[in-house]
């Protein structure tokens, strides 16, 4: 059962409040359980059905409203804010900062806010917008009325399209026939009867409805305005009205409970918005199959009626509507389709939107920090997780610079750029992307950025939980008593912490007292369905009767490239037809190409860069050699197995001694920085008819099975800071 808060100002009077009633009272009762917050009565308190808890709020200061809901939140377990009230959403927002709240909110966006900033002539105009926008980010889903909504969403207020999500309001045709006949407004009366309901405010422009009656008037003298509502302007209107010696044909009504026999009765309904949400009253005049013409203002009419359903005016243009009401009252219309046409926005239907939408947005949010798209297999692995938590959790994964595995992210993962250069420095800009992202768990893959986020989150008491996977062992981590320090704070402070080996979680234990119970291994998972669909491409070396010895590597010195080449001049003089290819860029590149020419083998030795799919020269290679001088645990080792190529590999730590076992059993191990010994596994290797290891990959790294272990981890981190 999910607990569902909703926030209203007043329990009547507006189209906004009793679509959320609506809502309320409509929501599965097996699923989810609704408790409305509100600051004043009002006549649709009756409407609230018995099994939707009713709070009221103690202030109507909308600035001291957020610390009274999330009083509320806590007190009722609640799982998601259902917001829509644009006032009480940025203050919200504002106090996230010491209300420390990490509770999912939708954000249902009532009207356009960009036309609501430009009628007000809101000062700090350029202040306000990007308060709003803010507030509209830091929201874990966004419903939009409208397209046109949705669009203005997107230009006007950066807000992610990922984020939006559609939703018409609803309405209760059933009720709707059931009101409508109760009585007749107009039974004795000979006039044709204009109608327009809605709160008697400048945005919805019944002055401009006024101004084109008494044109109107003219043609049709018989006409009759009527005008329902509540608002501050109802003097000026009826002045306006007494000016245009127009009192006698205009009546403005007090709002009413049931006003669909005015609209079910009348010749035509007008809407006269200068702004909208999704106007509500247009879908209840065509439900009570009543003719309709309305400005087309932003946003919603337009994409309620169009010339099959009624006609649209300029907006704030009394000569273009008085046309149009013209128009509409000598012109037939059929009024079964204006009924039909409102059933597509049935209550079910919309209902059912809005549950899909609660349940998106209540799924566990993880934010996964790497420092960059592409490069590495801690970055593959990392993008890989991404897409795989997308099943189960929201997924947002940070990142400081793009890269190729950025066209690898699905859809449904939203990505941030971080603005620092490097990792250590994200601290800094933590907070905001915690206010606007509210991740329940940050998952690190990166020691460095593992401990900036543990200093941020001791600092600011926020409630998220961490997983750190620790890619590789830090080189100089015992050697020096600062970053001794350092890494304790960053290897003891997360939630879980990950290891990619047993050998590396024994170093762990040993070096920084770990908890048995806070660490786990997870081996890195391997794509072997990508793998097997790449590796067959076409053999990508020309020479056909070379010996070809692969490393795939970033080239810096911890991974021993210049070992290699050295190792690979021995090879050369044993096995003439020897080639060396090395694919991946890196910081030591013209020193390992400098080193090349110093060994005399630029015949024979090519590096390529980065490539899209190594997997083709893994699989057509005769040897593949990992050289490092220390590892995590080597993606690139168990890609070159999946693609059943012999390999060799120094027993660095941590990691190669455990794939290809202390036997040997899957490849070759040279001992670290041995240019002889390492030279001598690769000839031993180009030499045997050792058995391949797919079977070895496919029963020990299955890659569905190694995502489910990390998607475990996360719900049992999830469990642990339960609300």
């Amino acid at each position: 059962m999910k607990n569902i808060l909703i926030p209203i100002n007043k329990l009547g009077i507006g189209g906004m409040e009793k679509v959320l009633i609506n809502i309320a009272n409509n929501l599965d009762i097996g699923k989810y359980k609704v408790h409305i917050a509100y600051v004043e009565d009002g006549s649709y308190k009756s409407l609230v059905k018995p099994h939707v808890e009713l709070t009221k709020l103690p202030t109507k200061n909308t600035a001291r409203l957020p610390k009274e809901i999330l009083k509320i939140a806590y007190l009722k377990n609640i799982d998601v804010i259902l917001h829509s009230w644009p006032k009480l959403a940025v203050y919200s927002y504002l106090q996230s900062t010491h209300l420390k709240t990490n509770i999912p909110t939708i954000f249902r966006v009532p009207i356009s806010l960009n036309r609501y900033i430009e009628h007000r002539k809101i000062l700090n105009n350029v202040i306000v917008r990007r308060l709003i926008s803010n507030t509209l980010k830091s929201s874990d889903k966004i419903i939009a009325l409208c397209n046109e909504m949705s669009d203005e969403l997107i230009e006007k207020f950066q807000v992610p399209r990922d984020k939006l999500r559609v939703i018409h309001n609803p309405i209760d045709i059933d009720h709707i026939d059931q009101k409508m006949v109760e009585y007749n407004p107009f039974e004795n009366s000979r006039s044709v009867n204009i109608v327009s309901i809605g709160r008697l405010e400048h945005q919805k422009g019944f002055d401009v409805l006024i101004k084109a009656f008494a044109k109107v008037i003219k043609d049709i003298p018989n006409a009759k305005l009527t005008i329902i509502g509540h608002g501050s302007q109802k003097e000026k209107l009826e002045k306006l009205a007494k000016n245009l010696y127009l009192s006698d044909y205009i009546q403005i009504l007090p709002w009413m409970d049931n006003p669909y026999p005015y609209l079910h009765y009348a010749d035509l309904f007008v809407l006269p918005s200068r702004y909208e949400g999704f106007p509500n009253v247009l879908l209840e005049a065509l439900a009570c199959g009543t003719k309709i013409v309305a400005t087309d203002c932003p946003s919603g009419p337009k994409e309620i009626i169009d010339a099959k359903y009624g006609w649209l005016a300029k907006s704030e243009d009394p000569d273009d509507l008085s046309q149009k009401i013209l128009i509409a009252l000598k012109t037939e219309i059929d009024k079964k389709a204006l009924k039909e046409r409102a059933r597509e926005y049935s209550l079910k239907k919309i209902v059912r939107e809005y549950e899909e939408t609660i349940d998106i947005a209540t799924r566990p949010k993880v934010l996964i920090f790497t420092p960059k798209l592409g490069g590495g297999g801690a970055e593959k692995i990392a993008v890989m997780l991404a897409n795989h938590f997308t099943e189960r959790f929201n997924t947002t994964i940070a990142y400081i610079e793009d890269g190729a595995y950025s066209k690898l992210l699905s859809d449904k993962v939203r990505k941030v750029k971080v603005l620092s250069k490097r990792t250590r420095w994200i601290i800094f800009e933590m907070e905001k992307i915690y206010r606007l992202e509210r991740p329940r768990i940050i998952f690190t893959t990166q020691p460095h950025a593992t401990l900036s986020i543990e200093i941020w989150r001791t600092l600011t008491k926020r409630p998220v939980k961490t997983v750190a996977r620790l890619q590789n062992l830090p080189e100089t981590v015992t050697k020096n008593a600062l970053k001794r320090a350092l890494y304790t704070l960053a290897f003891t402070k997360p939630d879980v912490l990950i290891a990619q080996c047993y050998d590396m979680k024994e170093h762990l234990q040993k070096t920084f007292n770990i908890p048995t119970e806070k660490l786990h291994v997870i081996y890195n998972p391997v794509d072997i369905q990508e793998i097997n669909k790449k590796m067959t491409e076409h053999n990508p070396f020309e020479d056909k009767d070379a010996i070809n010895i692969l490393s795939v590597s970033r080239l810096e010195y911890e991974k021993g490239i210049d070992v290699l080449l050295k190792a690979f001049k021995i090879v050369k003089n044993q096995i003439p037809k020897a080639k060396l290819t090395i694919l991946n860029t890196g910081s030591y590149e013209e020193k390992l190409k400098q080193l090349t020419q110093e060994l005399n083998l630029e015949d024979d030795v090519e590096f390529l860069g980065w490539q899209d799919n190594p997997y083709k020269y893994m699989h057509h290679a005769d040897v593949v050699v990992l050289p490092s001088r220390r590892e995590g645990f080597p993606n690139t080792l168990l890609e070159a197995l999946a693609c059943g190529a012999k390999v060799v590999a120094t027993d660095c730590p941590t990691g190669p001694a455990e794939m290809i076992g202390k036997d040997e059993e899957y490849g070759w191990l040279a001992p670290v920085d041995n240019p002889e010994k390492l030279a001598e596994k690769i000839i031993e290797a180009i030499t045997s008819n050792k058995k391949k290891a797919e079977k070895y990959i496919n029963e020990k790294l299955n890659p569905e099975k190694t995502f489910e272990r990390f998607s475990k981890i996360i719900v049992k981190t999830l469990e642990m800071g339960e609300k």
